[in-house]
């Protein structure tokens, strides 16, 4: 899940002072609209019903013309309203326990279909969207674990979990023994939207994450505003200081992705190479992008350090 507005409330067992080690997890105090009974069970009988539904956006090594994982991103098959974007309804629940069910439900469909994947001769790894509440909520690291287990994933899950990075933590100590137990079980973790929260230098510098996704509204901006060059060259460069991959979102060109590659980020996802498919169309796509990528391969040149 992706949601671009604000959540503004800590999570439900932290306002009342009861979740351990006081763990919260809000955005910036900016007003929404949350959900009313009758939206939550409209949401809920829609997760029994099997009307949430998974799409799947390409991430590629554009250098080299490799497709290198897939962001999955949760959609809606309204029976009224038609498909709907996750912006239509995932602000409405950011505060209310039923998103960590939604998050449940497409870690483990990621999950499921990552493994299909693999047993028809593509091992795709596979991000998630994942709310820092359901993260911080006690047992997560044993949850996943079983997730893990039982859709077969080994030593090297095909797995990665994206935090929002304009959510703040309250508890980064905590967040980042989270973290370090998915990382123990194979499970890598990015940054998603790096940028565009208030305290992105100190989740940075506390969280031991292994990737940073780099806002779409910078790269946006590199063909033609000088600021918006110089912040991807400097969020690039510290990145590689501290060992972490940069996967830039956005890419709605073939001159973006010459002009991040000029810069030194290799992976990316956008329009101009894919938009969000269903899982049955992912296997020829790949096929096929990876027989004529927009980009001519480049072996022999170094790419930003993925360690």
């Amino acid at each position: 899940m992706k949601p671009r507005s604000a959540r503004t409330a800590p999570c439900t067992r932290a306002s009342r002072g009861t979740t351990p080690r006081s763990a919260r997890c809000r955005q910036a105090e900016m007003p929404h609209r949350t959900a009313t009974s009758d939206e939550v069970r409209e949401l809920r009988h829609g997760l029994e019903a099997d009307q949430f539904v998974l799409a799947y956006q390409p991430k590629v090594d554009m250098r080299r013309g490799r497709v290198v994982g897939a962001e999955a991103l949760v959609r809606w098959q309204h029976p009224q309203r038609g498909m709907l974007q996750p912006a239509a309804f995932i602000p409405l629940i950011e505060d209310h326990a039923l998103v960590q069910q939604l998050d449940g439900w497409a870690l483990r469909e990621a999950l499921r279909q990552a493994a299909e994947w693999a047993a028809h001769g593509m091992p795709l790894p596979v991000s998630v969207n994942m709310s820092p509440c359901t993260m911080l909520q006690p047992g997560f690291a044993g949850q996943l674990a079983a997730a893990l287990k039982q859709h077969g994933q080994g030593a090297t899950p095909l797995l990665e979990l994206e935090i929002l990075e304009n959510t703040r933590i309250d508890d980064l100590v905590q967040m980042a023994s989270v973290i370090g137990q998915c990382e123990a079980l194979g499970v890598a973790t990015a940054l998603d939207d790096f940028g565009t929260g208030h305290a992105s230098l100190t989740w940075l510098r506390q969280l031991p994450v292994k990737a940073l996704k780099l806002d779409r509204s910078f790269v946006r901006g590199i063909l033609h505003d000088d600021a918006d060059r110089a912040i991807v060259q400097a969020i690039l460069f510290m990145a590689q200081r501290l060992g972490r991959l940069v996967v830039a979102e956005g890419v709605e060109s073939v001159a973006h992705g010459d002009a991040l590659m000029s810069l030194g980020c290799t992976v990316g996802q956008g329009f101009c190479i894919a938009r969000a498919m269903a899982p049955g169309q992912m296997t020829g796509w790949v096929a096929g992008f990876e027989l004529a990528p927009p980009w001519g391969r480049a072996e022999d040149l170094p790419t930003i350090d993925e360690s």
